[in-house]
């Protein structure tokens, strides 16, 4: 992944800037960047850009494209599953998650992470299997995301 850094022009006019060549054209080489000393194109790379924006009270403040606004955790998929589904969660700044599975009775079965991420998109996989390494209950489960204070909770159903 490339960060490229994006500043507004200063009053001055002093860089570094970034644009693109308006062609309209989605080749892997329509992005352009200067540092000073000239204009150089970014070719083939994949990459988001990360802005620091001055604001005319002289308050900071950050905005990433391509990064959730808020804790998010996405509808697994397949659902209803068979033997093992994807669960795709986004945070907007680094943290602590943990990803537990709780069946209908409200008891976990499974502690799928409790690690850091960074700032992103993020999917696991479960594979319908307990902590103890048994195959899951056809049923009703309920995938927890909590990430400091946050707690976000979606329903899943394992079908045998």
């Amino acid at each position: 992944m490339l960060w490229v850094v994006l500043h507004w022009a200063d009053q001055a006019g002093n860089g570094p800037f970034m644009g693109s060549d308006n062609t309209g054209v989605i080749d892997n080489q329509s992005y352009w960047y200067a540092n000073g000393s000239g204009w150089n194109q970014i070719s083939n790379c994949d990459w988001m850009v990360r802005m620091t924006l001055q604001q005319g009270t002289g308050v900071k403040s950050e905005y990433v494209a391509g990064l959730p606004s808020r804790i998010v955790l996405a509808n697994n998929y397949p659902n209803p599953f068979n033997s093992s589904t994807n669960i795709t969660f986004g945070l907007p700044n680094p943290g602590n998650v943990t990803i537990e599975i709780y069946n209908g009775l409200g008891q976990k079965v499974k502690t799928l992470t409790d690690a850091q991420y960074d700032a992103g998109y993020h999917t696991l996989t479960w594979n319908g299997k307990t902590n103890q390494n048994k195959i899951a209950a056809t049923g009703i489960y309920y995938c927890r995301l909590t990430c400091g204070d946050h707690r976000v909770s979606q329903k899943m159903v394992l079908i045998k």
